[in-house]
């Protein structure tokens, strides 16, 4: 609850627990929910895991529109 409320920002574990995690999801899943997921891992602080989900979402779209705003959210510092 901590994490969520902003009392704690996650750790380099629990980050990686999070992109191992994510290794499990179908390309199809991923293409359908991925870009609401990099927005709620942003939120919650996870970058390592928003950078993971940019790498691997921006080889799964093909739309240029889509891949421009993935690589947006990658680039932001």
């Amino acid at each position: 609850m901590n994490l969520l409320t902003g009392a704690i920002e996650p750790n380099k574990e629990e980050q990686r627990r999070v992109i191992n995690s994510l290794k499990y999801i179908s390309d199809e899943e991923l293409l359908a929910k991925g870009q609401e997921m990099i927005v709620a891992f942003e939120l919650l602080g996870m970058e390592e895991v928003v950078i993971s989900l940019c790498e691997r979402l921006a080889k799964a779209l093909t739309e240029v529109k889509q891949r421009a705003s993935v690589f947006f959210v990658w680039a932001k510092p």
